[in-house]
């Protein structure tokens, strides 16, 4: 594991300067999650240091392979110390850690909030459109019908669009939302 390290700036500059080129969806918020909190780490002399952990999970593409990848990132920052380069241009913090994990797409929806409201299909207000959508999108997905109405709900009751990614997010969903 540790050849797979890479230290110095030079050295992660130079890695980064190689990745492909990437897009993310930034206009649309909620293909991420954002979380961050404090917490104390050793530091110098044995004295702790408190430092700001911020993780990022979400999303992008290669336009390359135009493949979709999910990430997670990673930062810890700690105070920029006085005299130091980051203090001398104005920069309240530095980054101590950083990590990246790159992997195989899995969607978004684990950290959407699910909606307050019972699903239209518990009042039975559907139009008959969105019912013929509803029991297209159930046969050839395999999701209950409350989960096939959570589904077209979060893609806009557009069947296409829900059909489509649903390979994407097959795997971040319960056993529960299948038949």
């Amino acid at each position: 594991r540790t050849s797979a390290l890479i230290v110095g700036r030079n050295a992660i500059v130079q890695a980064i300067t190689q990745l492909p080129a990437t897009q993310h969806p930034v206009q649309d918020a909620q293909r991420f999650s954002f979380d961050a909190w404090q917490a104390e780490v050793p530091g110098a002399h044995g004295v702790p240091l408190t430092v700001a952990i911020l993780v990022i999970h979400g999303e992008f593409t290669e336009p390359q392979s135009q493949s979709t990848i999910s990430f997670d990132r990673v930062f810890a920052l700690a105070p920029a110390l006085p005299g130091s380069a980051a203090a001398s241009i104005g920069s309240p913090c530095v980054i101590v850690n950083d990590q990246l994990t790159l992997r195989r797409y899995n969607g978004f929806h684990g950290w959407l909030a699910m909606p307050a409201d019972p699903p239209a299909a518990a009042s039975g207000v559907l139009a008959p459109e969105q019912q013929e959508m509803a029991r297209a999108l159930q046969e050839q997905t395999g999701l209950n019908a409350e989960w096939t109405l959570k589904c077209l709900e979060n893609y806009g009751w557009n069947y296409q669009l829900a059909l489509s990614e649903f390979p994407q997010i097959r795997g971040t969903l319960p056993p529960e939302a299948f038949q």
